[in-house]
């Protein structure tokens, strides 16, 4: 297992060059991605092209700007919030990881990160294909003091996975972030983790646990708390394409088992998808997504699955 603290990154010149790269995402443009799965009548993986699909948004045909085939195999940065604030839930937060951990295949690579304040930003493992280590990291974690940085270790998380995704474009590059949401003092800012991700195919799926942000503390954190962590994770879903899946006051572990399963089934689609959206409003509600395959030669029938819904979050 190898620990290295990454407290070095947070440097003045780390800061300007980020703040160089800043750039104003799409003005009155929705850009749209989202994972595909497709199935022939025995389940098992088939194959499309682009004009095979047809995609709708609430009903209304959608023209696709991006589709892109990804190969067997998955490089993922598990990232795992260890701040005071998830106490409780913490048991839940460990058995995510290692539910994700052990969902991993052969041909699948992965990292973990533990996280707190600033300077506790941790590489805890570094890349391995060992399942066995990646569990064995994940049962030595522990809840520790400190104002949570989720943003921080984003980005240094974002750093190593998208460089990586540079020498890996066939392959399927993801991180999955299990938190709460509740940034409370990070060094970076929202608009300087995002660009890391703009020229990448990394996506972010957020398992958010929130049922434990009450406004027990707003007298210091304010009463919109809630808010803003789920807020926080939609955007960072629907910016790279990935999806954020909340758990609110009331969920169980059934519940999160079918969230873990949602996540592994996005993580293991053969294609990503992209478009315009027809609809330019940012109003926060969800919008259905729903997908047409046409037969192959032959007539032999293909199913496409997508995520069901997903929200443009205000801004």
């Amino acid at each position: 297992m190898m620990v290295v603290l990454w407290a070095s990154a947070f440097s003045a010149s780390g800061q300007t060059a980020e703040k160089a790269d800043k750039k104003k995402s799409g003005s009155g443009q929705v850009e749209v991605k989202a994972n595909l799965m497709v199935l022939d009548a025995g389940n098992n993986p088939a194959d499309v092209k682009r004009e095979d699909v047809r995609l709708f948004e609430d009903n209304v045909e959608q023209t696709l700007t991006q589709f892109v085939k990804k190969e067997p195999g998955l490089n993922i940065g598990i990232v795992v919030d260890n701040s005071g604030s998830l106490r409780t839930q913490f048991s839940k937060i460990i058995k995510a990881a290692q539910l994700i951990a052990f969902n991993l295949s052969e041909n699948d690579e992965a990292f973990i990160v533990r996280f707190v304040s600033s300077d506790k930003v941790e590489l805890v493992q570094d890349w391995t294909t060992d399942k066995q280590e990646l569990l064995e990291t994940i049962n030595l974690m522990f809840i520790e003091g400190g104002k949570s940085s989720v943003l921080d270790a984003l980005y240094l998380s974002g750093q190593k996975i998208v460089e990586r995704a540079k020498s890996a474009k066939g392959k399927r590059n993801s991180l999955v972030l299990i938190t709460d949401g509740d940034d409370r003092e990070s060094y970076y800012k929202l608009d300087e983790v995002l660009p890391l991700f703009n020229n990448s195919d990394v996506q972010v799926f957020s398992l958010a646990i929130t049922r434990d942000l009450r406004n027990s503390d707003e007298y210091l954190l304010g009463p919109d708390r809630k808010k803003r962590a789920e807020r926080l994770v939609d955007i960072l879903g629907f910016k790279t394409g990935g999806k954020a899946f909340i758990l609110g006051e009331k969920f169980n572990e059934d519940q999160l088992k079918e969230a873990l399963r949602s996540i592994m089934i996005e993580l293991r689609s053969q294609y990503v998808i992209g478009y315009t959206s027809t609809n330019p409003k940012r109003g926060g509600s969800a919008r259905k997504l729903r997908v047409e395959i046409s037969d192959a030669n032959g007539g032999t029938k293909r199913i496409g699955y997508i995520r069901e819904d997903f929200v443009v979050p205000k801004e």
